[in-house]
């Protein structure tokens, strides 16, 4: 009998016996039903009691389901399924969601703030008054979604897809949507102050009132799009393609616009005043005056010069002729006084023209009258002309 006995643990193997290689075998199988019954468990509390914050949701499928306030906060929802479902007023905030399928979801006044949902397919997806702050949407499938007063305040869309999408009266300041397509996409009264917009594209977006402000939008993408009413005051567009488009009471105060292409642009009371259009091509296909070098180095301090001995009855360090002329352009100033230094256009006294003038080879047709302007429609706002005492800077954004 016990060479018998020997014979079987010889073919079984010399480490373990065959009573416990059985035993482990059962152990084990214990461990995977415990850990799918767990799964089982959480998937079923959410859909039951609406609530399963920080569970393990990985692929599961909560597609075509009403299961409006529920709290999914912190959970894992890797690749999870929760297309066609009604998810009003839920609960995301940091929630794992990379991969996930949303499409044709309602998350209206949802709160997906710090929530992670890159590469996510959100498409015809309803996102009215969501909480999306600091939420990371990079590459995601956002196509025909509605974001309307959305809070995407310093969210992260990189590389997302905002085709067609509606963002009105959304919120978007700080917000990072460097290579984005917001291609035919409807902007009207959203904030983009402060955004990162480097290559977006922007073709066909209705931007009516859409506010631009301090914006890096180096090499942007306008071409043939209606710009009405935006703002881009000191915005950064280099580079930034506008060929084509029509730019109509538009704000570009001190914007940088080094290299940017208006060829077969329309301009319509656009204001320029202060902008940077070095080596830009104009709207007649003409290059603007070379970038000046930058300058390396501190510059050595100017040599002192001496100042002429002061006439009489002149006072010291004015200008020949007396005190007259101050805002002029070195024009004859109505009272019969001497010509005066250059000073600031549009200031009262000034012969010159007032603020916006547009430089050479932008011409401007006219149009509507700018907010807040008294100007007309037949005299476009910031190209117009000002007499002495003419005051304003015609700017009404």
């Amino acid at each position: 009998m016990e060479r018998v006995a020997m014979g079987y643990r010889r073919r079984l193997g010399p480490v373990m016996p065959v009573v416990r290689r059985h035993w482990v075998a059962w152990v084990a199988g214990a461990l995977l039903a415990g850990c799918s019954t767990v799964d089982t468990t959480a998937f079923e509390t959410a859909a039951s009691t609406r609530s399963c914050r920080y569970c393990d949701l990985r692929y599961d499928d909560f597609s075509r389901r009403d299961m409006a306030g529920t709290d999914f906060s912190g959970a894992y929802l890797f690749g999870a399924n929760l297309s066609w479902s009604i998810l009003d007023h839920s609960q995301f905030e940091s929630a794992i969601l990379p991969q996930a399928k949303m499409e044709w979801a309602d998350f209206d006044e949802s709160n997906f703030a710090k929530a992670s949902l890159e590469d996510a397919m959100l498409f015809k997806t309803t996102l009215r008054r969501a909480q999306l702050r600091m939420a990371n949407l990079s590459r995601a499938n956002l196509t025909g979604s509605d974001l309307s007063d959305a809070m995407l305040l310093t969210a992260v869309l990189e590389g997302a897809d905002l085709t067609d999408a509606r963002l009105t009266g959304a919120d978007l300041r700080s917000a990072n949507l460097r290579d984005a397509n917001l291609s035919n996409s409807r902007l009207r009264n959203a904030d983009f102050q402060g955004s990162l917009l480097t290559r977006a594209v922007l073709r066909g977006a209705d931007m009516v009132n859409a506010n631009f402000a301090g914006a890096k939008m180096k090499g942007a993408s306008f071409a043939s799009t209606y710009v009405r009413r935006a703002n881009f005051r000191k915005a950064d567009l280099d580079d930034a393609d506008f060929s084509g488009a029509i730019l109509d009471a538009t704000n570009l105060q001190g914007a940088s616009l080094r290299r940017a292409n208006f060829r077969g642009a329309t301009l319509k009371n656009v204001i320029f005043h202060g902008a940077d259009l070095c080596e830009s091509i104009k709207p007649d296909g003409t290059l603007e005056d070379p970038c000046p070098e930058e300058k390396k180095g501190s510059p050595l301090p100017a040599a002192p010069t001496a100042s002429p001995a002061p006439q009489d009855g002149q006072i010291p360090g004015a200008p020949p002729g007396g005190m007259g002329g101050m805002g002029g352009y070195g024009g004859a100033v109505p009272g019969g006084m001497a010509p005066g230094v250059p000073g600031i256009p549009g200031m009262p006294g000034s012969p010159g023209q007032s603020y916006g003038v547009p430089p050479s080879g932008y011409p401007s047709s006219g149009g509507e009258a700018f907010p807040g302007s008294p100007s007309s429609g037949t005299q476009p706002i910031g190209f117009r002309s000002g007499g002495a005492g003419a005051a304003g800077d015609g700017i009404g954004l």
